[in-house]
């Protein structure tokens, strides 16, 4: 949280920033969301599906703000969230196939 409103000021320094906290917040969840795949955590899949639903409305709002500019990072967002869906159901296939297999 204080890694977001450090991050949020100094983006609100940048003229023309509209959705500072946003893309503060988006940056900081998406870093611990990181580290927590790098240390094989399943609970990373759930931070980046929040950090793809902030990303998705950021680019909804810049969409709309800006049009066809920003279409096709709108759909790279959506991509990024089926993705990320995808990999939830994957993970947790993958950790029923072991549990079955721990137990035989």
């Amino acid at each position: 949280m204080l890694g977001s409103l450090i991050l949020s000021y100094l983006l609100t320094l940048i003229s023309g920033q509209r959705i500072a906290f946003r893309d503060a917040a988006s940056n900081t969840i998406n870093l611990c969301a990181l580290i927590l795949a790098i240390l094989r955590f399943k609970e990373c899949w759930w931070i980046w599906l929040i950090n793809n639903v902030i990303d998705l409305g950021i680019w909804i709002i810049t969409f709309i703000a800006n049009g066809e500019g920003s279409f096709m990072l709108l759909l790279v967002a959506i991509a990024y969230l089926v993705i990320n869906i995808y990999g939830i159901i994957k993970w947790n296939m993958e950790a029923k196939r072991n549990r079955k297999l721990e137990a035989n």
